[in-house]
């Protein structure tokens, strides 16, 4: 199934709008939305996230374009959160909702691609991201992620690239975090149930392969 299909159409229209507007200028499309856009994850997800990196937005600016552009198309909107880097907020549309976050996030290593949801987090920027989400929340979502980057780019690749990011990352902490794979019940999980065994036996070898590196 691709991304096309599993991003709901208000989804997509409110994507479309928001790239539509020229305050977006600076913003790309992040978390979820942005690995299922690319191709790279087989789940849903619920919210849109937008994000520029510092000195690229302003977010008070186009806090108050998309709440205009919003009132204009007759959705109305809910704020849950709001500061001058970071508005998270709910956009209720005829049929249906979508939660919506936009913010100020660090630089981004690589640039965006362009997907049908507009300028797009790159799957190996995500790579680096969706591993350090991992090591540090250990969330259902954030293993679904991990199994598909991996398939992608290599088990390798993702440490590189999340060691890269965070001088932080730990290895023997990773290994903590993969091991929790096995804490949850299978429906916690947005995975097919004919894949998630051979997700828990991946990251349950991942972490045996890191402690039996000399």
């Amino acid at each position: 199934m691709s991304g096309i299909d599993l991003i709901t159409p208000f989804q997509r229209e409110v994507a479309n709008a928001f790239f539509g507007m020229p305050e977006s200028k600076g913003f790309i499309l992040a978390g979820g939305a942005a690995l299922i856009a690319s191709d790279t994850v087989e789940r849903v997800t619920e919210d849109l996230d937008f994000f520029a990196a510092r000195g690229e937005a302003h977010v008070p600016t186009t806090k108050a374009a998309f709440l205009e552009m919003c009132e204009v198309r007759n959705w109305s909107t809910e704020i849950v959160y709001d500061n001058d880097e970071f508005v998270r907020l709910e956009v209720f549309g005829p049929d249906d909702s979508v939660p919506v976050d936009f913010g100020i996030d660090v630089t981004f290593l690589f640039p965006p691609i362009v997907t049908f949801l507009g300028p797009t987090v790159a799957p190996e920027e995500n790579a680096g991201r969706k591993t350090l989400a991992l090591f540090g929340r250990w969330r259902p979502r954030d293993f679904v992620d991990v199994y598909f980057l991996a398939r992608m780019f290599g088990k390798q690749r993702l440490l590189d690239l999340a060691a890269e990011r965070d001088l932080g990352f730990d290895l023997g902490f990773f290994t903590q975090a993969l091991r929790r794979v096995n804490f949850r019940h299978d429906e916690d999980y947005p995975i097919s149930s004919d894949q998630f065994d051979d997700m828990v036996a991946f990251f349950n070898e991942w972490a045996d392969e890191i402690l039996e590196q000399p």
